[in-house]
């Protein structure tokens, strides 16, 4: 991450915020008029918009709204004269007039900043601090942005680097590979104490660590710990050739018997060791846990909510070393307003599905002698797999 002084001129001053995001390509000007095709360029105004100045534009016909490309119904006059053509966008109502109306369009159309209403500037300092883990309210305080405010935008940028995780290239994520190895266990984000108290819903979380280098994670929420579950989980993200190393979870037996990827697969008993002689462990994937939990509020352990964090934390463990980097790099991408991304993730809530094993490409077979021989007990998640 740079530091707050590489930072200050973007940081503070809603002019050169704007240069920025332009620079990096999160504001696109139009270099091109759709409506004639010639050349248009953009020059810094108080309206921030680029405007077309060819005579012959204005008495071209719009196929679609200038503002939001909805679209457009025609309106004639007594004659049947086309007299003008108004956005049927119940939030826009852009209307073109016979008389003249030259191709003028917002430079911030179809980016991050599209219908935002807090300056540039302090869109900049809420991505900075949230990259920084500053929690909402000491944000509001920094930034002089309503704690409201900033929790929204918080959760704006948490679902944008879900979709540069979704949308990555698979091998991005994958894990492991020839003479690598990769851990594997499962953690409940919930527990309660000593079995009192209220009762906790909580939700069991399949996660794996590669060792070494950017120890790279993945991290997704399952219905239960069946064989069903968990290896074509390993299958999708382990690489062929991987040594995986686990407890002795009944769910895990079969990883040798997968065709065609070859794993290498070790074992320990927790109940007896937590190092076996030959080396084998799981302590990395073992103090990954507390990490994850700590990130994850305790209100939104359960279901989507917790899968959305756990994204976030494979997309910050693949990014460590240049976070600002690829947070400016993925908005240029994206291309997502903040009420599009939103619309996206309840379109995905609505169509949330239960796992089941028919879904999956493992044999039922598999899961024949799945008993659970490890001293963690097995329990039942209150909800079901996300599937995204």
């Amino acid at each position: 991450m740079p530091s707050f002084d590489e930072l200050r001129p973007v940081l503070t001053d809603n002019d050169k915020a704007q240069e920025f995001f332009i620079k990096k390509g999160v504001i696109c000007p139009p270099t091109v008029c759709p409506r004639c095709t010639r050349p248009i360029a953009y020059t810094p105004n108080q309206r921030n918009t680029v405007r077309c100045r060819a005579a012959a534009c204005r008495f071209i016909i719009p196929s679609k709204c200038d503002k939001c490309d909805g679209p457009m119904a025609e309106y004639h006059d007594d004659t049947g004269e086309l007299r003008s053509k108004v956005c049927q966008n119940s939030s826009c109502h852009w209307t073109w007039r016979v008389k003249g109306t030259g191709y003028e369009c917002s430079v911030l159309k179809g980016s991050v900043l599209q219908n935002v209403k807090i300056r540039k500037d302090q869109v900049l300092w809420l991505a900075y601090l949230w990259l920084l883990k500053v929690p909402a309210r000491t944000a509001s305080h920094i930034t002089g942005v309503s704690e409201g405010t900033v929790g929204r935008w918080y959760r704006h940028f948490r679902r944008m680097v879900i979709e540069m995780v979704l949308q990555a290239d698979k091998e991005d994520y994958m894990l492991g590979g020839p003479g690598r190895i990769v851990e594997g266990d499962e953690g409940k984000f919930g527990r309660r104490k000593y079995n009192r108290g209220r009762c906790v819903n909580a939700d069991w979380v399949f996660g794996m660590v590669e060792r070494g280098g950017e120890r790279k994670l993945a991290l997704i929420v399952i219905p239960d710990r069946k064989a069903n579950t968990l290896l074509p989980l390993i299958m999708s993200f382990v690489r062929p050739g991987t040594q995986i190393n686990t407890d002795k979870h009944g769910g895990y037996n079969k990883i040798k018997d997968l065709e065609g990827y070859n794993y290498e697969h070790r074992t320990l008993c927790h109940k007896y060791e937590f190092v076996a002689q030959d080396g084998t462990h799981t302590q990395t994937i073992k103090g990954n846990w507390r990490v994850l939990k700590k990130n994850v509020p305790e209100s939104q352990r359960e279901g989507s909510n917790l899968q959305e964090y756990l994204y976030e934390c494979m997309w910050r463990r693949k990014h460590a070393k240049h976070l600002w980097k690829s947070f400016i790099e993925g908005l240029a991408c994206l291309r997502y307003r903040p009420e599009d991304i939103d619309r996206l993730w309840e379109m995905r809530e609505d169509r949330e599905e239960s796992w089941s094993p028919e879904e999956s490409s493992v044999d039922d077979s598999l899961d024949a002698n799945s008993s659970v021989s490890d001293d963690d007990s097995l329990s039942e998640p209150s909800s079901d797999y996300m599937v995204i």
